[in-house]
């Protein structure tokens, strides 16, 4: 008995792969419209040009966004840089590697 086959990656909820839509879904609400201009772009680069570089480049950016956005801690991460960048003296913080190591 034969099977079809399509050359679709299986994605996993947690990887969008390079499907714009399951990007932009994947997403926080507070970052799609910066999705949606950066795609377009892209797109517009990309029939300006005849090359699918600029696309393949916003796609992968945007789901590493998408992905690392989603992991537990994130946003606090990003606003704790943001307020070290600006130059705030904030404590450290002790990391306990093994659990890290571990995934809890």
């Amino acid at each position: 008995m034969l099977h079809s086959m399509t050359a679709e990656p299986i994605r996993s909820p947690a990887n969008p792969g390079r499907n714009p839509a399951a990007i932009r879904d994947m997403l926080p609400a507070k970052d799609r419209a910066d999705f949606a201009r950066f795609y377009a772009a892209a797109l517009d680069e990309a029939r300006r040009t005849w090359s699918l570089q600029p696309v393949d480049e916003v796609l992968e950016q945007w789901r590493r966004i998408a992905i690392f956005s989603r992991q537990p801690g994130h946003a606090e991460s990003v606003q704790r840089g943001l307020r070290i960048l600006a130059g705030e003296d904030l404590p450290a913080r002790v990391v306990d590697m093994d659990a890290l190591r571990d995934g809890s």
